[in-house]
């Protein structure tokens, strides 16, 4: 993959992340968002088809507890405006990366399914219908199309 340089790899792999607390903290705070919220999300929410995808996913699978300490803390609104901003920067990877369009899709798929997987409930292991992370999602799926 050309023009994906390491440092561009981890923004990518922290992507499910940020969607991840965006939806989430709509229904509980932030920081009672636990790594075993985020295992269940990874673990049974992010489904891919391609390499590209999985090379990234599996990068954030094997180290996740490192991803999960180094995610931003500040919880505020302004906090939640940096996680929308790195979304939107992961987003913004893809223009300057040198891969076929069929790749790029696959992921931005495996993050609406992500997002569609969270905003349902299943981090909880139960059934939400929560406008506020229905927004959310929504905003996220916008961003991701």
């Amino acid at each position: 993959m050309k023009n994906l340089s390491e440092d561009k790899v981890c923004q990518l792999a922290m992507s499910p992340l940020y969607v991840l607390y965006l939806v989430v903290s709509e229904h509980i705070a932030p920081e009672q968002i636990s790594e075993r919220h985020i295992v269940r999300s990874v673990e049974c929410g992010l489904k891919w088809q391609l390499s590209l995808s999985e090379g990234i996913f599996e990068l954030l699978r094997s180290n996740l507890h490192e991803f999960h300490e180094k995610f931003p803390r500040d919880y505020t609104e302004q906090g939640r405006e940096r996680w929308r901003a790195e979304l939107l920067s992961a987003k913004d990877v893809f223009d300057i990366i040198a891969a076929p369009p069929v790749m790029i899709a696959d992921f931005k798929e495996a993050l609406t399914g992500l997002v569609k997987f969270v905003a349902r409930g299943g981090a909880f292991r139960q059934k939400l219908q929560n406008p506020a992370m229905q927004r959310q999602a929504e905003w996220v799926e916008g961003v991701l199309a």
